[in-house]
């Protein structure tokens, strides 16, 4: 709903700014310009809103991608670019989301079910553009892009070359 969707869109910015552990969900509310009471109501827990902050950050990225493309190449390579900048373009908030998967089970969890339909739909454009064994190759095309979000923010910019090396990836997997 929209005042879930503000909250979440407070923490983002509070989470380019400082860490997840200071982040207070009194302090989300007051920046979404909501009570605190209504942002418990969302979330109840403070687990809650960091299991959907992380969610948040990837479905603001793809979501009208996915929405508005045909399945295949174009879109596929289309999301997946907006993924790899917007990793880049919130270093902070993607590290922290990362070691919040690491040390938080809930987000974890979430975050293996992410995955998991990720690949899915992953599957499912890699077969819209004729790719052989698209369950396979759409785990190794995932790795491949966490690979790349992690070598950019250590670098602290685009690696155009270590793109093109994993779209040239998918030429494998075509048919002959």
């Amino acid at each position: 709903d929209d005042q879930r969707r503000l909250l979440l869109d407070a923490a983002t910015a509070m989470a380019d700014q400082m860490t997840l552990s200071a982040i207070k969900l009194s302090a989300v509310a007051k920046k979404a310009y909501l009570s605190p009471k209504v942002a418990a109501q969302c979330f109840p827990k403070r687990e809650h809103l960091l299991t959907a902050l992380h969610q948040h950050f990837l479905d603001r990225l793809i979501g009208t991608i996915m929405a508005t493309m045909p399945p295949g190449e174009a879109r596929l390579r289309k999301s997946t670019e907006a993924f790899l900048d917007a990793c880049l373009s919130h270093q902070r908030l993607r590290r922290q989301l990362v070691q919040l998967e690491i040390s938080n089970t809930a987000v974890r969890k979430a975050a293996v079910a992410r995955r998991a339909g990720f690949r899915t739909l992953l599957a499912l454009e890699l077969r819209a553009m004729g790719i052989i064994q698209a369950d396979e190759a759409s785990r190794l095309l995932r790795a491949l892009v966490e690979e790349v979000s992690h070598a950019e923010t250590e670098s602290g910019r685009q690696l155009p070359a270590l793109r093109e090396k994993m779209w040239r990836f998918l030429d494998l997997w075509r048919p002959a």
